[in-house]
């Protein structure tokens, strides 16, 4: 996601399909961890074993 996105949300409606499509070849290979901005948290982490509460 660009920089200016992720700074200000309400600009996400001007990625269009075209941009939207360039974006997610970008993350194609990649996990979430690796794609979150490193000054964000880190996601939680769920276990295989884990069960709906």
């Amino acid at each position: 996601m660009p920089e200016y996105v992720m700074e200000e949300p309400l600009l996400a409606a001007v990625i269009d399909d075209r941009h939207a499509d360039t974006l997610t070849e970008g993350l194609a290979d990649m996990s979430v961890a690796e794609w979150i901005p490193q000054r964000t948290f880190k996601p939680a982490f769920v276990g295989p074993e884990a069960g709906a509460p």
